[in-house]
């Protein structure tokens, strides 16, 4: 369904390089290298339960997290293509498994992040504590981008579009 819907819209601009930052519902291998058939990279977030994703990151990401210290990355290169990577993100203190086939496997990149507090409050003058971290480039662009989709999810939810008059 996502392969077919990405060619029908790209379909006039084939020659053009797109990249599609994809949360974890649908995001799998076969997918990523589907995509890269019609000139679509990928970036997101997947499942442990993933089609085709090396089953070492799954085992590091659920049964043995200590062996991936904080903002340590884990990197399995698929034929040069698909990169899946595993982060421990250490302020948010859980652990992250991406696919991306835009970004180099050890690439990596600044971001300001909130910083973790027992009670985080908007009191500062600038709004919440931020702090500079190195995370891993897939990590940074996934977070950059898909802040819009996240952003017009919630506002959807949110929001209403119906009159108080009209039925549901």
């Amino acid at each position: 369904m996502v392969y077919t819907l990405c060619e029908r819209v790209t379909a006039e601009y084939r020659h053009l390089q797109f990249i599609y930052y994809i949360d974890n519902l649908f995001t799998n291998i076969p997918l990523a290298r589907a995509l890269l058939t019609i000139n679509i990279g990928i970036c997101g977030t997947t499942r442990k339960n993933a089609l085709s994703v090396p089953p070492v990151l799954l085992a590091i990401q659920h049964q043995f997290p200590e062996l991936l210290p904080d903002n340590q990355v884990a990197t399995y290169i698929l034929d040069r293509l698909v990169n899946v990577t595993t982060w421990h993100d250490g302020l948010r203190q859980n652990i992250v498994t991406f696919i991306t086939t835009v970004h180099p496997p050890q690439a990596t990149a600044t971001a300001q992040r909130r910083s973790r507090h027992l009670h985080a409050t908007r009191a500062t003058l600038g709004g919440f504590n931020t702090v500079q971290v190195r995370q891993p480039a897939v990590a940074v662009d996934y977070n950059n981008y898909i802040y819009a989709t996240n952003n017009a999810n919630h506002l959807r939810a949110t929001a209403t579009v119906r009159r108080p008059s009209q039925p549901k």
